[in-house]
């Protein structure tokens, strides 16, 4: 049966102890399953924006699920594949929201729709 998709862990797997690297040889194995034709996926509990730029940058990284499952994106293409349709509960305002998104200081973040507190 030939191997079509590897998901990764990102925290302690494909990333090094520093949960910011990604390691020569995670790198270089990430590429060699890409030569054979199978998709690389990584896997992790955080949101988009908290991906590390080492994994953004990958060659061979093309798509992320995220949030514990609940996303997928197409880190090329910078766009959701996938979102769920379950609310956030803002720490701050209590009340179930949409994510919006800010940009400030080149960098993207999740905001409360309601009270505008970053997520």
């Amino acid at each position: 049966m030939k191997i079509k998709l590897l998901a990764l862990d990102m925290d302690g797997t494909t990333l090094k102890s520093d949960h910011v690297t990604v390691s020569p040889a995670n790198r270089a194995a990430i590429e060699a399953a890409n030569a054979r034709g199978v998709f690389v996926v990584t896997a992790t509990g955080r949101m988009r924006h908290r991906l590390p730029e080492a994994i953004e940058q990958t060659p061979g990284l093309h798509y992320a699920v995220t949030c514990n499952g609940a996303s997928v994106f197409d880190l090329r293409r910078e766009a959701p594949l996938y979102a769920s349709k379950v609310q956030v509960v803002c720490p701050k305002c209590g009340k179930g929201t949409r994510v919006a998104h800010k940009i400030a200081d080149g960098k993207k973040s999740r905001v409360c729709k309601h009270c505008g507190a970053e997520l």
